[in-house]
């Protein structure tokens, strides 16, 4: 279940696109005649300009260097930790198979082109190419390449394990210097000295203040990071570790990291003492080489996305319980964005914290994580923990919204069907909500809901391009057994 739209503006010349932008909340025409602006006045000079040269469309919304509220720091971190799930493992995963197909491409051009097929050597599915000696330097350009993309493919986990906690520590430094800007306080205490020479040479009191945050910030992430926690536990008078049970493997991944930046994985005494000291007993020995794979470098995401969100949603509540609706909206839709994405298991464990927090900002959207977070079990194949979580709530007097939601969430097709009947305009579902919404996810491939969904909202669930055949492909007679069972259900 989701919460909160949001617009996308297209701005188009002459029938082509030239740019768009995406916004959150509440829009007007003011806001919308401004997104391809520069200070408020159309930039039809640039426009021209980029015309005649065909470059490409300038930026809208050219973006601050960095993120100025902890709701662009959330966003930012899901951009970094898409890019490595999508991105990095997909590439990963297929880096090998395209190495290996341009080796064969580049062979068989390599011998049709340079050589001369030998017909008495062939057979039906062999071929065989005689080529001079010379060619044979231009072979082994083509397969030493390919072997070295394969190679480098080797290594993309360890350099991927490596970025994903650099790419942490650039999202802790954002989240560091938010904190810093809407509570100076913080760190402009009155024993606070700065030098006259730092006054001269910056100038103005606003670079003298930027000046001692980002120096603040890079004193915090030098240390290591368990004592960046402890820093800020401190510091702003948290528990930040208080339930986090990934947090062993977190320092594990950190120090892993330590190694491979410096010592090439080589195990070192430092590593086994501070992955013993927080709870993670290694079964390495010094002098053992650790390596990384695909499935280390997975778990290595789940785990700094899962101390990453935590963190940002911890921190943003306690420093601005003002914005905790935006915060817990933003929650709820991350979790629906990697449920879509079949990351079941991340999803459910953030939809329990934000389920779990002490105050919500509504009731509404602390019911609709409760949804997906039943949805989120159910989908990573843990019933049990979906009944668990949808039966501590009672869902009798709540909106019909919820109550298709949860029918659907439970498998409960013909009250899926039965709510349906009662037309989108009543259960406040439209068909791009069921199209899209996970929580519909298995009632979009029931026979009788296809039917149902045709018949109330007059086109068909399943699209051309889906994979899935349309019930309308269904003999007559079947489809009338269907409604007739339904019949029952009606109010």
């Amino acid at each position: 279940m989701s919460e909160e739209d949001f617009f996308i503006i297209i701005k188009k010349v002459n029938g082509e696109i030239r740019g768009h932008a995406i916004r959150h909340g509440k829009i007007d025409k003011d806001i919308v005649t401004s997104t391809f602006s520069h200070n408020g006045k159309e930039s039809s000079k640039a426009e021209e300009s980029s015309n005649e040269k065909h470059s490409e469309p300038e930026k809208s919304d050219a973006r601050p260097p960095f993120p100025n509220n902890f709701r662009d720091v959330e966003r930012a971190f899901s951009q970094a930790m898409l890019m490595y799930r999508k991105s990095v493992v997909e590439t990963i995963k297929f880096a090998p198979f395209f190495a290996s197909r341009m080796v064969r491409s580049n062979v068989e051009a390599i011998a049709t082109s340079r050589g001369t097929k030998r017909e008495d050597l062939s057979m039906e599915e062999i071929h065989v190419y005689s080529l001079p000696s010379h060619a044979f330097s231009k072979l082994k350009h083509h397969t030493d390449r390919a072997e070295a993309l394969i190679e480098g493919a080797q290594h993309l986990p360890k350099i991927s394990t490596i970025g994903i906690i650099s790419s942490y520590d650039a999202i802790l430094s954002d989240l560091l210097r938010v904190i810093f800007q809407q509570k100076p306080e913080i760190i402009f205490t009155s024993d606070r000295e700065v030098k006259f020479s730092e006054l001269l040479e910056l100038r103005t009191l606003e670079a003298v203040r930027d000046s001692i945050i980002s120096n603040e910030i890079e004193s915090v992430i030098r240390k290591s990071h368990h004592e960046q926690f402890s820093w800020m536990e401190k510091k702003f008078s948290m528990k930040l570790r208080e339930g986090l049970d990934v947090w062993p493997d977190f320092i594990e991944l950190c120090e892993r990291r330590n190694l491979l930046t410096h010592t090439g994985g080589v195990v070192s005494e430092q590593y086994i003492k501070n992955c013993s000291n927080f709870g993670k007993k290694s079964r390495h020995q010094v002098g053992d080489k650790l390596e990384v794979d695909i499935e280390y470098l997975s778990s290595a995401i789940d785990i700094v996305s899962e101390v990453g969100y935590k963190l940002i949603h911890t921190i943003w509540r306690k420093f601005l319980p003002a914005e905790r609706k935006q915060a817990d909206s933003l929650l709820n839709e991350t979790g629906m964005n990697l449920i879509a994405a079949g990351e079941y298991n991340l999803a459910e464990e953030l939809l329990r914290f934000g389920v779990g927090q002490r105050q919500h900002s509504s009731d509404l959207v602390k019911r609709m994580m409760i949804v997906n977070l039943a949805n989120a079990a159910k989908l990573g194949g843990n019933k049990a923990r979906c009944d668990r979580a949808l039966s501590s709530h009672d869902w009798s007097a709540t909106s019909y919204q919820f109550q298709i939601c949860v029918a659907a969430v439970r498998d409960n097709f013909q009250e899926v069907r039965r709510l349906l009947k009662l037309g989108g305009e009543v259960i406040e579902v439209s068909p791009s909500d069921f199209r899209d919404w996970p929580v519909f996810k298995d009632a979009r491939n029931d026979t009788g809901v296809q039917i149902v969904f045709e018949e109330v909202f007059g086109e068909p669930l399943r699209r051309d391009n889906d994979k899935v055949s349309l019930a309308e492909d269904l003999p007559e007679e079947v489809k009338a057994d269907i409604r007739s069972q339904d019949k029952k259900l009606i109010h």
